[in-house]
């Protein structure tokens, strides 16, 4: 028998059925019903192989090259047995998902070049239809495993040698992006994982999988066997001797789960994050997975929620990424490359900087028409935390502002739309808060699924993004065209006095920011109100203005109205000059303008009460920057004068060309410098600019060693040409 890490999964099943024929493989079910027991597979693992390799030769031949061969199954030991027969053979295994939709299919078989499919008369309709779009392929029904095991040719040992990197089988990381390429998955690769054993590990440490388990320590396996995830399971048993419970295919409800769980005692348990999450609002469940050592999820993040549930009676450990890390076999599969990129997407922990959380996948990411993007993954995991809600699915690609699909659960009770959404609304308000505002949901932009349209998952218990997509289109567009009652609508004041007007934008104001502790002078855009709840303010406003005054159906208020009242005073003011009729703004641009310089000039530096010394560092000397103030129509009175010392100095040479008293004396007292002596001209070279870089590396090295540290500050002199406009002439450079 070869050494770890040079042996092959079939040769492991032959050679235990040989020397330890009662080594348990797996526990596989007696029929289609808990009730009908479970029985134990040992020796027989390597006869059932056996008996589907001689199957195959006869019905479509030898292996004459690598030709993939297609298998579509109830999820049960066959997939493994299936996996281990084209090893030995020398076909490579093709293993599609059962729930790929058509156009997958006919893509998948196409980049196989697959025209052979096996499959279990429980798929013989599927297989049917796959073959109607698809008339070039040939399909193959297989025995039951009680037929192979009642089989005499399993007795007969099929003997194939393969290479050590030959292609077993493939597998895909999702099933739902159709311009994905196909990813083989060689022996080689799974030989990395019966290395395994050989990783040290810290003390107090222990591996994210279940390899270390006892042969008497059984895993229970709900993932699917056409997807990696369930795969491993099998070879976990063969390489590591620790055996796999499957349960009858049922759909994995919580009841079917915990009496599962109950009849059989695993000890630890692979699930599905979304098959967890359901666990985790049931008591009975959480009670029956309170029996098991351990629950391993992978494939997508699992709810926040669920997950702290989960840990007050289990441990939860997650296996996202265990097939591209650890030993990293993922080079066998990739042998052109030295570096894989998962294009998964990862958070730091806030205190401990070696740890990250998975956060979901680059191709997640939603794009709004603005170019405003976000990573709706923890949003829809919070939502789908809530009891009634099934799956969670945001929309918003291409559009202005998010939205939701919601589909509830199985066995949600009757209630209206409006009604379900007003039960589900305070989840996504929390959701709301683990995003940008510009990601954020509103009420109306929330659809519910339908019964006879459910979301279609990937192998792994995700959702196929692409395909909700398509399959709602209709429904989407509708949320988006709807013009539905504003979640942010309060009462309009029955008075309409200025204090009345004033508290009646505040409620609407608050509603959109989720709190009310702000003041009503206080300005909202720079509080973080994004451009959409602006837009939605301003409907609201007008909406509000309309019901109370019909006769003012003409006037209008833009989101422009929002931007330039910018606090609650400020609209109430607008608000209240409708009502009265008197709706323009009358104060004129300049007049705004030379409010604001005089607001914000008021505390300049010369004139500042705390500043008690200016050192200028100039190229000209005192007498020609006060000559040129005056030129300006800058006036400095006699006070600020004094504050103000004007050093000709240059600050790309040591201590700005000081004597080493003055630079000294600044350097006792300066705590802030303020740099705006840049040359903005790129036109020139890049080494024209040394001097300048000098010049920011000596203040660097100022503030480091001044006695206060002092901060440095860099004026950009652009802004002061930003409203600049064509009309003007062209910009002479300074």
């Amino acid at each position: 028998m070869e050494p770890r890490g040079k042996r092959l999964l079939s040769r492991v099943v032959d050679d235990a059925a040989q020397r330890e024929p009662e080594r348990l493989f797996a526990v596989i079910p007696r029929g289609l019903n808990i009730s009908d027991g479970f029985q134990n597979l040992t020796e027989e693992m390597s006869h059932v192989v056996n008996s589907l390799c001689w199957w195959i030769e006869k019905t479509i031949g030898p292996a004459i090259s690598q030709e993939r061969l297609a298998y579509i199954g109830m999820n049960d030991v066959r997939y493994c047995v299936f996996v281990l027969a084209c090893q030995k053979l020398g076909y490579e295994a093709f293993l599609p998902s059962t729930r790929n939709f058509d156009d997958a299919n006919v893509h998948l078989l196409k980049a196989a070049d697959c025209t052979k499919i096996f499959f279990s008369e429980e798929r013989r309709t599927r297989v049917l239809e796959i073959q109607e779009l698809c008339p070039n392929v040939e399909i193959f029904s297989i025995s039951t495993l009680q037929q192979m095991l009642a089989d005499a040719n399993g007795r007969l040992s099929y003997i194939y040698q393969e290479a050590y990197d030959d292609v077993e089988n493939h597998t895909f990381a999702s099933s739902t992006v159709l311009e994905l390429p196909l990813v083989p998955l060689t022996n080689g690769f799974f030989k990395c994982n019966d290395e395994f054993s050989r990783l040290p590990w810290p003390e107090s440490r222990q591996p994210a999988t279940f390899y270390s388990y006892g042969q008497e320590e059984i895993v229970l396996a709900t993932t699917p066997f056409f997807h990696l995830m369930g795969l491993i399971s099998f070879v976990m048993s063969i390489f590591h001797n620790v055996p796999v419970l499957i349960g009858p295919e049922k759909p994995l409800s919580v009841d079917h789960l915990v009496e599962l769980i109950e009849k059989t005692s695993p000890t630890a348990g692979v699930f599905p994050p979304s098959v967890l999450e359901d666990m985790s609002n049931s008591e009975k469940a959480l009670k029956s997975l309170g029996t098991l050592r351990s629950v391993f999820f992978g494939g997508a993040p699992l709810a926040l929620d669920s997950g702290r549930r989960l840990r007050q009676h289990v441990q939860v450990v997650s296996v996202i990424g265990e097939d591209s890390r650890n030993v990293q076999a993922i080079f066998h599969t990739f042998p052109d490359q030295d570096v894989y990129r998962t294009n998964d997407l990862y958070t730091r922990h806030p205190t401990n900087p070696h740890l990250w959380k998975f956060h979901g996948r680059v191709d997640d990411v939603i794009v709004l028409s603005n170019g405003e993007k976000f990573n709706p993954v923890n949003m829809e995991k919070t939502i789908e935390g809530h009891p009634l809600v099934s799956r969670a699915v945001v929309i918003g690609q291409s559009r202005f502002q998010a939205g939701l699909l919601i589909q509830p659960t199985a066995d949600a009770p009757e209630m209206s739309h409006n009604t379900f959404i007003k039960e589900v609304w305070p989840t996504v308000q929390e959701a709301n808060q683990v995003v940008a505002a510009h990601g954020r949901i509103l009420k109306e932009r929330i659809g519910l699924a339908s019964n006879a349209k459910p979301f279609k998952t990937t192998a792994k218990g995700t959702v196929q993004r692409q395909a909700i997509l398509r399959d709602y289109e209709q429904e989407i567009n509708a949320i988006y065209d709807a013009d539905s009652a504003f979640d942010l609508d309060v009462p309009f004041p029955e008075t309409t006095d200025r204090s009345s007007i004033v508290k009646y934008v505040h409620q609407i104001v608050s509603r959109a920011f989720g709190k009310s502790c702000f003041l009503n002078d206080q300005n909202i855009h720079n509080s973080g109100l994004g451009s959409l709840m602006t837009i939605q303010i301003a409907k609201v406003l007008q909406r509000g203005i309309q019901q109370h005054r019909p006769e003012t159906k003409e006037v209008t208020i833009p989101p422009q109205v929002v931007y330039a009242n910018p606090t609650v005073e400020g609209l109430a003011r607008f608000l209240h000059g409708i009502l009265e009729g008197t709706i323009h703004d009358d104060i004129p641009r300049n007049e705004k303008i030379h409010q604001l310089i005089q607001k914000y000039t008021a505390t300049l530096i010369a004139n500042y009460s705390t500043i008690a010394k200016v050192y200028c560092l100039n190229r000209s000397d005192a007498a020609h920057q006060k000559k040129s103030f005056s030129e300006k129509g800058l006036n400095v009175s006699p006070d600020e004068w004094a504050k103000i010392e004007f050093l000709q100095a240059s600050v790309g040479e040591p201590q700005f060309d000081l004597e080493r008293a003055k630079y000294e004396e600044i350097s006792s007292l300066a705590d802030t410098v303020i740099h705006n002596s840049w040359k903005v001209d790129f036109n020139h070279s890049v080494d024209s600019f040394e001097t300048h870089f000098k010049g920011v590396r000596n203040f660097i090295d100022f503030s480091l060693q001044s006695r206060h540290n002092a901060h440095i500050h860099f004026i950009s002199s652009v802004n002061t040409v930003g409203a600049w406009t064509r009309q003007m002439g062209l910009l002479v450079q300074a």
